[in-house]
C-alpha cells in the first residue's frame, strides 16, 4: 500500500478505502478537547459581558454612590444653629445666632463651588433655619423682656386698677383723697410705673425732671380731669435724658410718698434710674 495515500487524524488512521479506524482512547480524548472548547468560549463570553458591564459603571457613575466629604463649616453652622437658643436668655448671646447664619452662608457658597466634591447641604440648611428661628425669636423676647417685664427687684404699681393684674394703685379714694395704705407701704421702696410724659414741659429733649400721668386724651394733652394722685413727679438720676413722646414710657426707681399733697406738691415722687 502506498504510504502517500495514508493520513492521521490524531492517532486514527484513514485506510485507501476511506474507512476511519479510531480507537477508544481517541473518541474519549477528542471529547474532552470539544469540551474544553466549549468552557473556553463560555469563559471568553463572560469576560466580555462582565466588561460591558464595568465600562457601562465607568461611563455613566451613579452620583449617590460617590463619596462627598462634609465640610467643618457646615458642621460649625449646625453647631451655631443648636447654641443659638441661647439668644432667649441674653442680647448679648444674639451673637450667636449671627454668627450661625454668616457661616452658614459661607458654607453653601463653598459646597456650590464643588457640588461633587463638598457635601453637607442638607446639614448647613437645617443649620440657617435654626440660627434664623432661634435669632428671631429670642431677639423678641428679649425686647418684650426690657420693654415689658417688671426688672428684678422693683414692685409694679398702677395709677388705677388693671384687669389682667392686681398691683398696688395709686388712685385716691375719691371721697376722702387718702392714699391707699398699700402705697403708704412702698414708701422708700423701688417700683416700676407706665404712664405719658406730661405735654407741659417745656422743652422737647434733655428732660431730667417731668410728670408721669397716667393718660393723655386722642389730642395728645392730658385730660382736664386729672387727679393729682394720676401724676407722679419724675426726676432722672444718673445722668440719664429723655425727649418728649406720645408714647406710653416706663419708669423704674425709689417712690416718695407724701400724704399731703396738691397739684402743686404732687402725692407722689419717683428717683428713677430705669427708663423704658
Amino acid at each position: 500500500m502506498d504510504k502517500n495515500l495514508l493520513f492521521s487524524y490524531g492517532d486514527a488512521k484513514l485506510l485507501p478505502l476511506g474507512i476511519l479506524r479510531v480507537s477508544a482512547k481517541d473518541k474519549v480524548s477528542g471529547g474532552v478537547r470539544i469540551l474544553r472548547r466549549i468552557i473556553a468560549m463560555k469563559t471568553e463570553f463572560d469576560d466580555a459581558l462582565r466588561g460591558m458591564y464595568r465600562d457601562y459603571d465607568e461611563v455613566h457613575p451613579q452620583e449617590e454612590d460617590q463619596y462627598r466629604a462634609i465640610g467643618s463649616l457646615s458642621v460649625f453652622t449646625f453647631v451655631f444653629g443648636l447654641a443659638s437658643a441661647l439668644a432667649f436668655f441674653s442680647w448679648t448671646m444674639l451673637i450667636v445666632p449671627v454668627a450661625g447664619l454668616v457661616v452658614g452662608f459661607l458654607a453653601i457658597q463653598k459646597i456650590l463651588a464643588a457640588p461633587t466634591i463638598m457635601g453637607g447641604l442638607r446639614l448647613t440648611v437645617i443649620g440657617l433655619i435654626l440660627s434664623f428661628v432661634f435669632g428671631v425669636c429670642g431677639a423678641f423676647t428679649q425686647y418684650y423682656s426690657y420693654y415689658y417685664s417688671v426688672p428684678a427687684g422693683y414692685i409694679p404699681i398702677a395709677f388705677v386698677p388693671e384687669d389682667d393684674y392686681n398691683y398696688p394703685t395709686l388712685a385716691a379714694d375719691r371721697k376722702s383723697d387718702a392714699i391707699p395704705q398699700e402705697i403708704q407701704l412702698l414708701d422708700n421702696q423701688r417700683v416700676f410705673i407706665q404712664g405719658y410724659v406730661h405735654p407741659s414741659t417745656k422743652e422737647q429733649t434733655g428732660l431730667t425732671k417731668f410728670a408721669l400721668v397716667r393718660i393723655l386724651n386722642p389730642s395728645g394733652f392730658s385730660s382736664a380731669t386729672l387727679h393729682p394722685t394720676d401724676m407722679v413727679l419724675v426726676e432722672l438720676k444718673n445722668g440719664q435724658t429723655i425727649s418728649y413722646r406720645t408714647k406710653p414710657i416706663r419708669i423704674g426707681g425709689v417712690l416718695h410718698v407724701r400724704t399731703n399733697y396738691s397739684f402743686e406738691n404732687l402725692p407722689y415722687m419717683i428717683e428713677a434710674d430705669v427708663v423704658r
